[in-house]
């Protein structure tokens, strides 16, 4: 057994974790559930990055309330072995580039407060329909691209632009974009499957 080979659990009064948690990042051998300190406010850039290996995780990803702030590569490649069921919790505003990227989910839930999703942020696997959030302002480049979305997919009211390839490569069937819509990039919806209206 090494010093890594062991149960992943943080203090629930830990307030603050620097970016890219060098103790933690790209450490192969923790095991068992994730769980994500209470106290946090922002979870800063790399933070839980390409954490365990071969699914070395078990169970749901769980985000507490009162985190504000998701930052770039933060659960990049988080190695969980099961499809994870996510729910963003009020009062997060902003999820950086390829913050979950590489990630399975079974379930994707936003939060209403949700105004800003980075480059790449959700580029993984969710084979399902997904609900944006209604104060959504801005999607990355690729912020869900290649993912497998399925169905109807409806861009808010609230939505001004639309980054290149956002949602590529899925397989929409319906799609409805908002009248104040400011900008569409190129490829924003490249190879999205059979779109009937």
């Amino acid at each position: 057994m090494t010093p890594w080979d062991c149960e992943f659990n943080v203090t629930d009064n830990l307030k603050y974790i620097g970016g890219t948690w060098y103790p933690v990042a790209g450490s192969p051998r923790f095991k068992g559930t994730f769980h994500i300190p209470s106290q946090l406010k922002v979870i800063p850039e790399g933070a839980f990055c390409c954490m365990g290996s071969d699914g070395s995780f078990t169970g749901d990803l769980e985000i507490p309330q009162g985190i504000t702030e998701i930052g770039e590569a933060a659960f990049w490649c988080l190695s969980i072995k099961n499809r994870i069921n996510l729910t963003l919790p009020q009062g997060l505003k902003k999820v950086n580039h390829i913050a979950f990227a590489g990630l399975k989910f079974s379930s994707l839930k936003f939060n209403d407060d949700l105004e800003w999703i980075g480059e790449s942020a959700f580029s993984s696997s969710m084979p399902f329909q997904i609900e944006l959030p209604k104060n959504l302002l801005y999607v990355g480049k690729g912020a869900f691209g290649g993912c497998g979305l399925e169905g109807e997919l409806v861009i808010p009211e609230s939505c001004l632009s639309i980054g290149h390839g956002a949602f590529g490569g899925n397989n929409l069937t319906k799609l409805t974009l908002p009248s104040q819509l400011e900008l569409i990039e190129v490829e924003a919806f490249q190879n999205v499957g059979y779109i009937t209206e």
